[in-house]
This record gives C-alpha cells, structure tokens and sequence, in this order.
C-alpha cells in the first residue's frame, strides 16, 4: 500500500499523475518570477498605443457607419405658396360693351352692279374709237383727236396710242407721234404690228433728221436691224428686205450688208448678195467671220475682191 503524506502526494508509485503533480508544486514560485517583468514591459509599450487604436478605432467604426447608415430624407419641401385671388372679372365684364351681333351673311347671288359700269365704260371707249378712226378716213384730224383722246381717258389701248400717232404725225408733230408710236409697242406681243410700228418710227427718224434724235438715233437704228433678222428668220425676205434697207439709212455700218447678202441670199438673187458680202468684206477682212463669208462668196459662183 503506498504511503501517503500529508500534502496527498503519492510518493511510492511514479506515475505520470503522480509526476506532473510534483512537478506542478515545485514550479510556481519560479514561474512567476519569470514572467512578471515581461508583463510588465508589454504594459508600458502598450499604454502609450491604447488611446491611440481606441481613436482610430472610433474613426473607422464612424466611416463604416455612414457608409451603411440610410441617407437622411431631403428636407421637407416648403408648402405652395397660393396664388393671388383672380380680380373679380364680374365687374368687368358688366362694363364692357356688349358685342354687336353679325349680320347674317347674303347667300343671294349678287347683281355685280360694280362690273355694269365698268364693262359699259369698255363699250364707250370702243365706240370713241371707231368713231375717230372714221373721222381719220373723213380727214376731220381734229374731231377724231378729241374722240381718242377722250376714249383713251376711259381705257387706254394700244389702238387707241397708234390712232393718235397717226393723228399727230399728219400735223406734223413728230415727237408727240413717236411717243405714241412707242407707247403702243410697250408690252404688244402682235409680230406685224411690232414691225409695223418699228419701221415707222425709224422712218420718222430718218426724215426728221438724225441731230434731232440726239442719244436715241442709234439705238432705234439697232432696233431695226434687229426686226430685219426676225422677219428673215420668220421667212419673211421681202419685210426683212424693207427693213435692213432702212438700217442702212440710219448708217448702222457694214452690219447692214451681211444681213442684205443673206436676203437676197434667200431670194435667190445671188448677184446682190455677193455684192453686199463683199462690201462686208472689205471693211471687216480681219473679222472670224471673215473666211465663212469668202466661202459663201465662192459657193455662189462669185469672187472674192481683195
């Protein structure tokens, strides 16, 4: 049986219990010598540190905090401020005058009463004018005058402009008969009353005299010509013929010629036309046209002259 002391320690019998227990109360004075100045070391390092991690740890635990937290809700939107009372417009409407009812419309078809004097003024006017233009035939210049001049107040024509230039060119009065010959060509459309009324007022050009056209000579005489190359194109040779004869009394130059050669050209009477593209020649020998005319001169059994 194993002795057993008085601090119950089993002493006999070494066993591992038995051992560790020996062990357990040989060691703890040492124990606690030993590891007293470390303890107390680490509590001096750490002292200084511990406020530190105790204010960032309240920092962080601050950041995660609004990080998670719900956004506040916005401010509370102010109430609306209510409009002003509207003015009473009861009043007003009492003072403003009541609107006038519309008459009703006339649905009845109308008697145009504007269109009866109109189309009756029409009808006198072309009674004034018959009426002068007999008085023309009758040689009573002075009656049929007033006649046109009366129907003219009413409704100016272009008949009634070319009537008065007769009238005027008769007793002489050679500006005021151009001034309605041209008149009537403002804005007509009629080809022979054009020509007509071109060839007259360059022939009165011609025969008044060219110093008493001063600026405007020259530019009638480019008129003509031009109405000569129109009535050719048109076919019309004898009316072209009448016509590019008058610009050459109204001295348009050598232009004259080569529409003359190209009249007579068309005639057939080819003698005049190598006359007149010669004479075109002559004076315009350096022209580019020049060649194409030679040309025509030769095609129609003609000469060329230097």
């Amino acid at each position: 049986m194993p002795h057993i002391h008085d601090d119950w320690q089993v002493l006999d019998e070494p066993t591992p219990t038995n051992i560790q227990r020996q062990n357990s109360a040989q060691k703890p004075a040492k124990t606690q010598r030993g590891w007293a100045p470390l303890v107390l070391a680490g509590a001096l390092f750490i002292a200084p540190i511990f406020p530190i991690g105790i204010a960032t740890g309240a920092i962080g635990t601050h950041w995660l905090t609004s990080q998670f937290e719900a956004p506040a809700p916005p401010p509370a939107s102010k109430a609306p401020v209510a409009a002003p009372a509207a003015a009473d417009h009861r009043a007003v409407q009492k003072e403003a005058p009541e609107p006038v009812a519309a008459e009703p419309a006339n649905l009845s078809p109308p008697d145009k009463p504007a269109m009866r004097p109109k189309v009756e003024a029409i009808q006198e006017s072309v009674q004034l004018l018959q009426d002068g233009s007999l008085a023309i035939q009758k040689g009573d210049f002075d009656q049929a005058l007033t006649l046109i001049h009366k129907a003219q107040a009413i409704h100016a024509t272009t008949e009634g402009h070319m009537l008065l230039g007769q009238i005027h060119e008769h007793k002489g009065l050679i500006k005021e008969a151009v001034g309605h010959y041209r008149a009537a060509l403002d804005g007509n459309r009629d080809h022979q009353d054009i020509f007509d009324l071109t060839y007259k007022i360059g022939r009165l050009m011609v025969d008044s005299g060219r110093e008493a056209w001063p600026g405007e000579f020259r530019d009638q005489s480019r008129k003509v010509m031009r109405e000569a190359r129109k009535s050719l194109a048109r076919g019309n040779a004898d009316d072209a013929l009448q016509m590019a004869k008058l610009s050459q009394e109204m001295g348009v130059g050598s232009s004259s010629d080569i529409v003359l050669g190209q009249i007579y050209q068309h005639k057939g009477e080819n003698e005049k036309a190598i006359e007149h593209y010669n004479a075109w020649l002559a004076e315009n020998s350096k022209s580019k046209m020049a060649q194409s005319v030679a040309n025509k001169i030769q095609k129609l059994g003609g000469t060329v002259q230097d």
